[in-house]
This record gives C-alpha cells, sequence and structure tokens, in this order.
C-alpha cells in the first residue's frame, strides 16, 4: 500500500493503482449487465464442486455399510440373547438339582453346605444366573 505524501509522485501512484481497481470491477460489472437469460449460462469451475458431489455420492456407501453393521448387530444381539437363555437353562437345572441335593441331604441329617461339590454348585448357580441377567441387559441397549 502507498503511503500519502505531500510528493505529487507519491499521489499520482496511489490514484493510478486506484483507478486500475475501479477499472477491473467495472469490466467485472459490465460482463455481468450483457448477461441475459436468453443466452448459455456462463459456466463457472470453482474446486469446492468436486467435495460437494463427494458428499451426494458418498451417501450411498454410508448407508450401505451402517446397514450392514446395524444388520450385525442384530445378529450379535440375537446370539448374545440365545447364550443368556443357555446360561438361564443351565441355572435353572443347577437350581433344580441343588434342591433335590438340599432334600436328600436332610433326610440323612446331613448339613449340605458341607459338601464341597454343593458349595462350589450353588456359586456357579449364581454365576450363570448373574451372567445371564447381564447378557440379557446388554440386548435392550
Amino acid at each position: 500500500m502507498a503511503v500519502l505524501t505531500k510528493s505529487k509522485e507519491a499521489w499520482e501512484f496511489k490514484n493510478t493503482n486506484k483507478m486500475k481497481k475501479e477499472q477491473s470491477i467495472q469490466s467485472v460489472f459490465n460482463k455481468l449487465h450483457k448477461f441475459s437469460a436468453k443466452e448459455e449460462p456462463m459456466k463457472v469451475e470453482l474446486a469446492l464442486t468436486d467435495n460437494l458431489a463427494a458428499y451426494a455420492k458418498g451417501v450411498s456407501k454410508y448407508k450401505s455399510e451402517g446397514d450392514a453393521l446395524a444388520a450385525e448387530l442384530k445378529n450379535v444381539k440375537s446370539a448374545i440373547l440365545k447364550w443368556a437363555e443357555v446360561g438361564s437353562s443351565i441355572a435353572d437345572d443347577a437350581a433344580s438339582d441343588l434342591v433335590k441335593f438340599e432334600k436328600a441331604a436332610k433326610e440323612l441329617g446331613i448339613d449340605p453346605n458341607s459338601n464341597s461339590d454343593y458349595k462350589a454348585a450353588s456359586a456357579a448357580f449364581q454365576e450363570y444366573n448373574k451372567l445371564s441377567k447381564e447378557y440379557i441387559a446388554i440386548t435392550k441397549k
């Protein structure tokens, strides 16, 4: 940018640059003014049009990938739910066997907790039950 000084040359330099800018702006306005609806529209190339086109093309790929992931998630949730049902079934079987053992032990006058297999099976029953509920909860998220 030229600094205005008291010299005539500096003033002329600044005015010349200003006039050139005004002339190029006026030239653009003249070209725009000449454009009418009857003429072919001027083609304006922008680098961003490639980016904009990519968005439109990318939607279908994004959707198909998302749909595939959603289908996989549905299948995984279904498998987890079936696995939870297996755990629940095992817990039911363990509970039934524990009750039978308790009755038999009481008939013999033995404390069921004195048997290490009973204690381990009782702990396993609780773990199966807990895990089964956790797995079911996962499928509801």
